[in-house]
């Protein structure tokens, strides 16, 4: 059994934050342009350092051996309440990666059982995520269902 050491991230992690964002970003996107990228990442350390000290932003890292394996962010949302959502605090998860050499071992399902445990310590009401395919059976077995008001956008 592999020895998964699972934390959350503080400030002295930023950089790392940015770097799992980017690699994220690759895996979902492919090749980002130069102007995206400057964008991005521009605008990530000062994104993680405001959001991470007025706990509205959270990042699970799992790391094996001192390597970095996988991770799962979590963007909390502060709104007025409803009937779905009491406390008015929701989360989205985010960035939810394991590397490709450690994957079909556990580490993703660790990763996100240990992020659920810290939405409830931030007193979520419930969170939302897009699923990939290759994800979707995972978050399943973790509970997550489709909602009945599927998700819109508009790109402003």
């Amino acid at each position: 059994m592999f020895n998964l050491k699972l934390r959350t991230a503080s400030a002295d992690d930023i950089d790392l934050l940015i770097k799992l964002r980017i690699d994220y970003l690759h895996e979902d996107f492919g090749a980002i342009s130069e102007s995206d990228f400057r964008k991005i990442t521009s605008q990530l350390g000062q994104y993680y350092a405001e959001y991470l000290a007025k706990d509205e932003f959270s990042a699970v890292i799992g790391e094996l051996d001192g390597e970095v394996v996988s991770c799962a962010f979590l963007a909390v949302s502060v709104k007025p309440g409803n009937p779905s959502f009491p406390n008015g605090r929701t989360g989205t998860v985010l960035n939810v990666l394991t590397y490709p050499d450690y994957r079909h071992r556990g580490f993703g399902r660790q990763t996100m059982e240990f992020l659920l445990k810290e939405a409830r310590r931030l007193r979520l009401d419930h969170l939302s995520l897009s699923a990939t395919e290759d994800g979707r059976w995972l978050y399943e077995k973790l509970g997550f269902r489709y909602s009945a008001y599927p998700t819109m956008y508009v790109k402003l």
